[in-house]
């Protein structure tokens, strides 16, 4: 997943999978390449709100043992994320 710096926000592309309590959380955090040759340094975590447009919950993955927690896929697709919403320092 790549967040691409846009001046006031950040645009958002790319999936996760396997993310626990994903069909149910209001706030996902999201790891996302904000320096692209930044290797392991160039990530940072954004905060995603529930009805951000551009992001949507999959399916809810179905599994072995822990039912009463939902394990889901997310998308986002030009997600628009306020700047404010980097959680920590950039990178």
């Amino acid at each position: 997943t790549t967040a691409e710096d846009k001046g006031d926000h950040w645009l958002l592309n790319g999936s996760k999978t396997f993310i626990s309590n994903g069909i149910l959380a209001d706030l996902v955090i999201v790891v996302a390449k904000t320096t692209p040759d930044g290797g392991a340094k160039g990530l940072s975590l954004i905060v995603v709100e529930r009805g951000a447009e551009g992001f949507e919950r999959g399916r809810n993955l179905d599994k072995i043992g822990q039912k009463s927690q939902d394990t889901a896929e997310l998308f986002f697709n030009d997600v628009r994320v306020p700047k404010e919403n980097l959680l920590g320092e950039l990178d």
